[in-house]
C-alpha cells in the first residue's frame, strides 16, 4: 500500500484548501494524505487528483493520465464517427444498387412509400452486419463523444468527478444538515461538519450564515488552473 506521486512537482502541486481537502491520514495505508489525494480500493492506492477508476483500462484516472485518457475518449468518439459514416456509405451504395437495378427484391410500387425507417428494416434484413455495425459505432460516437467533452470540461476547470460530488455532498449538508462555513481572525474560510466539529468550538471562528456559506461554494474554486 503506497501513495503514487509521478514527480517531486506534483506531490507540491496543491494546498490544502479547509474546505475540499483538509490533512487526514489514509486508514487503507496508514499514511499522511496530501491535498486532492483519494484511496482507491480496487488498486489499493492512494492517487492524486483521482477522477475515477476505469474497468477499460483496469486502472484510475488521475493526475498523470487524465488528459491522455481524455484524448483517449475523443479518439475513440472520432473514430465511431469515421466508421459510422463508411459504414453508411456502403448501406447508401446497395440500397441504390439493388433500388435501381434488382428491382425483383422491391416491388415498383412500393419504392414511392420508402421512408427511413423501411430503409433501416430493409437495411436490417438483407445486410445485417453492416446495419448492426452502423447503429453500434453511431451509437458509440455519441455517448464515448460526450464523456470526452465531459472530461475536457473537468480538465479546464482543474476538477475531478470526486469533487463535483464532494461540491454536491457539501451543498447537501449546508441545506439539510446546516453545516456551516467559519471564518477564523485571519479571514481564512473552513467548513464545518461532523469530521472537524471540535476543531472550531473556540471564539476566535465566526459562524458564516447558510445563504453566505451557499453563495461561497457557489463562487468557490479551489485550485487554480
Amino acid at each position: 500500500m503506497t501513495i503514487i506521486f509521478r514527480n517531486q512537482k506534483t506531490s507540491i502541486k496543491y494546498q490544502f484548501d479547509n474546505i475540499y481537502y483538509q490533512p487526514k491520514k489514509c486508514q487503507s495505508c496508514n499514511t499522511q494524505m496530501l491535498a486532492r489525494t483519494s484511496h482507491c480500493q480496487q488498486c489499493n492506492t492512494c492517487f492524486q487528483k483521482r477522477d475515477h477508476h476505469c474497468i477499460w483500462i483496469n486502472g484510475c484516472i488521475h493526475y498523470s493520465n487524465q488528459k491522455y485518457f481524455t484524448m483517449f475518449l475523443l479518439a475513440t468518439s472520432v473514430g465511431g464517427v469515421c466508421k459510422a459514416v463508411i459504414d453508411y456509405q456502403f448501406l447508401d451504395y446497395v440500397m441504390h444498387f439493388t433500388t435501381n437495378n434488382l428491382l425483383s427484391y422491391i416491388k415498383c410500387k412500393e419504392l414511392a412509400s420508402f421512408n427511413i425507417f423501411r430503409t433501416i428494416q430493409w437495411n436490417l434484413l438483407h445486410f445485417p452486419i453492416s446495419s448492426m455495425s452502423f447503429i453500434m459505432h453511431t451509437m458509440i460516437a455519441i455517448m464515448v463523444g460526450l464523456l470526452g467533452l465531459i472530461h475536457v470540461k473537468q480538465v479546464y476547470d482543474n476538477q475531478t468527478s470526486l469533487e463535483k460530488r464532494k461540491n454536491s455532498a457539501i451543498k447537501a449538508d449546508l441545506i439539510n444538515k446546516y453545516a456551516l462555513f467559519v471564518k477564523d481572525q485571519n479571514g481564512n474560510i473552513f467548513i464545518l461538519n461532523s469530521e472537524n466539529n471540535a476543531q472550531f468550538r473556540n471564539s476566535k471562528y465566526i459562524a458564516l450564515k447558510k445563504q453566505e456559506s451557499l453563495k461561497l461554494l457557489q463562487t468557490y474554486k479551489p485550485f487554480k488552473k
